[in-house]
């Protein structure tokens, strides 16, 4: 028997996608706006609040996986095929494109040539801004068997998955301020999501059935308040370095907002997919190309830049809304046309839908 197919996640790679892109777009504030005036307030209040896209794109990591895997025991052979496809469709692409930005980082002047301090970067995910993230995902990939394996042998485990990542990367975050004994890129720094994508995609049958907005209104709560706390602490951290809270708790209260926020997303994803199957339908060759959107929008970003100036006052408006559509535009462009055109394009922007080889097409002729 066929599984449903989940829809909301065309709904929530492409807003995760649109956030990701609008995040870097609006980073600008912190060194065009004024400190502490209201419109950079508003910015920052923008740009801190949509970073619960890195809790959804991890919670979807999961969700998808779980969900596929819940009943399937990983055999060897099963074991050989997923590791080969992640190779392929993960790993190979952050590697092209963590080489493209070292290169790209060399020949606008940031960096230097240094071949040891491109492998060390490489390796811990830091050639360019956005790569930190596939690190930890490719982390996450490489142990989801292990995970797999320990969570179908308990029930408890099953029912409370998401409690346990919750306690998890709490203790991780203790631990890494009092002890410093775990890196900062470890995986753990992300169970909490992570563990709850698994449990939603383990249970996704029974909280469909469940599903009611209007019931949920504690996880409202939840993410406005602990929203609140990210915002309020992120704000005098990273304007005036004033530290209200210690790492650790700093990290937790994140956490708790990636959790909360990724979850109600999920929630309203799947009552928009329910409502309006159409509107799904017609944002899925969108939400097909998010992760070579991930990969490539920086610097598309950066070219973007260099014909849209920074107008001052509230004509800064305008300034992110036309980086954000030229950004979203030609990233598409982009991707599209090697999808469509070019040999290979999963080597570049991970797995893709399958399109008529154009090649095979012009050596017939």
């Amino acid at each position: 028997m066929s599984k449903q197919r989940i829809d909301s996640i065309f709904l929530l790679r492409t807003m995760a996608m649109m956030m990701v892109v609008l995040v870097h777009v609006t980073a600008t504030y912190l060194s065009a706006l004024p400190d502490g005036s209201s419109i950079y307030q508003f910015y920052h209040f923008v740009n801190w609040s949509i970073r619960v896209e890195a809790g959804v794109f991890i919670m979807l990591t999961a969700l998808v996986f779980f969900y596929k895997y819940k009943d399937q025991p990983m055999d060897r052979a099963e074991l050989i095929t997923y590791y080969k496809k992640r190779a392929l469709y993960i790993v190979l692409p952050y590697l092209i494109w963590a080489l493209f930005y070292e290169g790209y980082s060399i020949w606008t002047g940031t960096r230097n040539f240094d071949w040891i301090a491109i492998l060390s970067r490489i390796v811990q995910g830091k050639s360019y801004y956005q790569l930190h993230f596939i690190f930890q995902i490719v982390q996450l990939y490489m142990v989801f068997p292990l995970l797999l394996y320990v969570i179908q042998q308990s029930f408890l485990v099953r029912k409370y998955l998401w409690l346990i990542g919750l306690v998890l990367e709490a203790g991780f975050h203790i631990i890494s301020e009092r002890y410093s004994l775990l890196p900062p890129e470890l995986f753990v720094g992300h169970i909490g999501t992570y563990f709850l994508g698994g449990w939603i995609g383990l249970h996704y049958v029974t909280l469909k059935e469940k599903l009611s907005l209007t019931r949920n209104l504690w996880l409202t709560a939840a993410t406005v308040v602990s929203g609140f706390i990210f915002l309020y602490t992120s704000y005098y951290i990273y304007t005036y370095d004033i530290h209200l809270l210690s790492r650790g708790i700093y990290l937790i209260g994140n956490m708790l907002y990636l959790i909360s926020g990724s979850y109600l997303l999920f929630q309203l994803s799947e009552w928009i997919s329910k409502k309006f199957p159409p509107f799904i339908a017609s944002i899925r060759n969108i939400a097909i190309y998010s992760f070579g959107f991930y990969l490539l929008h920086p610097v598309v970003l950066n070219g973007v830049r260099n014909f849209i100036p920074i107008y001052p006052g509230g004509w800064f408006h305008l300034t992110i809304l036309f980086r954000f559509s030229g950004t979203i535009l030609f990233c598409f462009i982009i991707i599209w046309t090697c999808h469509r055109f070019f040999p290979w394009p999963g080597l570049f922007f991970g797995k893709l839908p399958e399109r008529p080889n154009v090649w095979k097409k012009r050596g017939a002729l």
